[in-house]
């Protein structure tokens, strides 16, 4: 090969190199985690997780490991139905869990004692405030976006109005 070309590859896969971690740390995927326990607060591995969006329809299923812990991940933003079921306990469910663009929501269940055909459905909010990840970022919502006087356009003006 050509000296040219060689160098030419060099400084094109040095650039790939450097660019990619920046590529991976820019997603839009959300994530849901949590834990599940008994009425006596004892962890439940084993418990059928499943994570169904509202507005696809699509659903996703994982268990609980030996801590009672779980993660579903990739997530697309959208509203979800959380439920948690397994034999000798209530079925639980969180309807309605809002996920932001990457964000990753805490969504615990503490299941009753009973037959498996009874259901038990929660309906609260999910807190504001996130605590599984130390990253910072928020959404801009399309009315505030329109109120804003953003010169030309630029996204990256917005950055100043999160805390």
């Amino acid at each position: 090969m050509p000296k040219q070309i060689v160098c030419r590859l060099a400084v094109l896969v040095a650039a790939v190199l450097a660019i990619a971690p920046v590529a991976l740390a820019q997603t839009s995927n959300a994530s849901i985690v949590g834990t599940v326990t008994d009425p006596s607060s004892a962890a439940v591995p084993g418990v059928a997780i499943t994570v169904t969006n509202q507005g696809t329809n699509v659903s996703r299923e994982v268990s609980t490991a030996g801590d009672g812990s779980y993660r579903v991940y990739p997530l697309n933003p959208g509203t979800y139905q959380v439920k948690a079921s397994t034999t000798g306990f209530k079925t639980k469910i969180q309807p309605a869990v809002t996920l932001e663009v990457a964000a990753v929501l805490k969504v615990d269940f503490q299941l009753e004692v009973g037959a498996v055909t009874e259901s038990i459905e929660v309906v609260s909010t999910a807190p504001i405030m996130q605590t599984q990840e130390a990253s910072v970022g928020g959404v801009i919502s399309t009315s505030q976006l329109e109120r804003i006087p953003v010169n030309g356009r630029n996204y990256t003006q917005l950055i100043v109005l999160m805390p």
